[in-house]
């Protein structure tokens, strides 16, 4: 399981970063990215991946 956040499509509005500060970060180029992988697929994390505007957050198994 890898949580994964494709830079091409983030348009970093921050909404997963404000959410879930402890998981993801504002990197340099200004994007979404995971800074420490969860253990699980939670319910929050789930509303994040299908709130993201752009569909850039992925849960691969």
């Amino acid at each position: 399981m890898k949580l994964r956040v494709n830079g091409k499509e983030c348009i970093g509005c921050k909404l997963c970063v404000r959410t879930m500060p402890d998981i993801f970060f504002i990197n340099e180029n200004k994007e979404a990215d995971v800074q420490k992988q969860p253990e699980e697929m939670t319910e929050q994390l789930r509303v994040i991946i299908e709130s993201c505007p752009e569909h850039a957050i992925e849960w691969e198994d």
